[in-house]
């Protein structure tokens, strides 16, 4: 989802976004992946990478 529509949704919570794809996520909704040495790595649930911002703050819009 856009930052809009999670602000929407969510407020202004914390959110993850994947740098690759810009999708904003609730960081509770990440996936995983498996690296081919066996360890579990965070993905984004939109596209799969793993190129993952944490802890991006999402403004809240000032009415004019």
């Amino acid at each position: 989802m856009t930052k809009e529509e999670y602000r929407d949704k969510y407020g202004r919570q914390d959110a993850c976004m994947c740098t690759q794809c810009g999708e904003y996520f609730p960081c509770s909704e990440l996936d995983s992946g498996i690296e081919p040495h066996g360890e579990r790595t965070p993905v984004c649930p939109e596209c799969g990478c793993d190129d993952i911002a944490y802890d991006v703050y999402i403004e809240e819009e000032e009415d004019e």
